[in-house]
């Protein structure tokens, strides 16, 4: 299963905190990228100005298009859009010891939910 980086800045990724969490977007001109993207890959969350790694999301729909807000209350650019969920998590217990974490200082936070990190003061 492909791999895809999916941005998140601190305001989209409050936004995103905000919201039901089921949806992740890119913008209209990503739409032919978007076309290649199929269930069951994985968007690898990447957070600009704090330069982390922040989470896994599993896409669950092909891509569809809608300008309802979600990321920005007025003009939202990420319309191309998927239906993603976080991937199961593993238990810590016998045998997982070795987990992939990729969120530095807030190692803890990340393993306990990887898509609820504290609100970055801009």
């Amino acid at each position: 299963m492909p791999y895809y980086t999916d941005l998140f800045a601190p305001e989209t990724y409050q936004a995103f905190g905000n919201s039901d969490r089921q949806v992740s977007g890119y913008r209209m001109s990503q739409k032919a990228m978007a076309k290649k993207i199929q269930i069951g890959d994985k968007f690898v969350c990447y957070m600009t100005k704090l330069s982390r790694w922040i989470g896994i999301l599993e896409l669950v729909s092909e891509y569809y298009t809608d300008d309802t807000p979600i990321f920005y209350p007025d003009d939202d650019p990420f319309v191309v859009r998927f239906r993603v969920r976080p991937p199961a998590r593993h238990s810590r217990q016998a045998g997982s010891s070795k987990r992939l974490s990729a969120c530095g200082s807030l190692e803890k936070q990340c393993l306990k939910d990887p898509l609820s990190l504290p609100t970055i003061p801009i």
